[in-house]
């Protein structure tokens, strides 16, 4: 089934509601639909690791213009966690390593949103963490790391980073 298809079916299981989130929603779903269905390289060549980096920008890209405000609510630390340059720049040099965590990515909205706070620690003394007053561990789906920084500056929190576990 192609992918203009899967979306049709999609957008007929939500009955035509105006509603501009399940608009969104729907648009998102067809972005991740897009990357399920490109053959997303599973090996560690050059290649198939800026393949992989390619992938990441681009659905940060889109996941950005249809989240204009950058945040997601998380109900575990009962606030938002904000995605900034940061997050875009350490997720993607780290997840594109690895297959697994190329697809934890791609689930970026549910990994904010749900996962649970696992561990805290001082943000550490170098160039990346250097805004951040501490680092919080927290995991979704029980295999998705998600790091969080609580930046200095204005007290949010920041995704910094999304892992797969193995």
């Amino acid at each position: 089934m192609t992918l203009q298809r899967k979306c049709v079916k999609i957008c007929h299981l939500f009955t035509f509601k105006k509603n501009l989130l399940i608009h969104w929603n729907v648009l998102l779903l067809c972005t991740i639909l897009k990357y399920s269905e490109m053959d997303i390289p599973k090996g560690n060549t050059k290649e198939e690791i800026k393949t992989r980096e390619k992938i990441i920008k681009d659905f940060y890209a889109q996941w950005i213009s249809q989240n204009p405000e950058k945040k997601i609510f998380n109900k575990s630390l009962n606030a938002d966690i904000f995605v900034k340059f940061i997050s875009i720049n350490e997720t993607y040099e780290k997840a594109a390593r690895s297959y697994e965590s190329t697809l934890a990515v791609l689930k970026l909205t549910e990994v904010l949103s749900k996962a649970k706070k696992i561990s805290e620690t001082p943000a550490k003394n170098n160039k990346n963490q250097k805004s951040f007053s501490k680092m919080l561990i927290m995991l979704a789906y029980e295999n998705i790391k998600l790091t969080v920084g609580l930046q200095k500056s204005c007290n949010q929190y920041v995704q910094y980073c999304i892992t797969s576990i193995k």
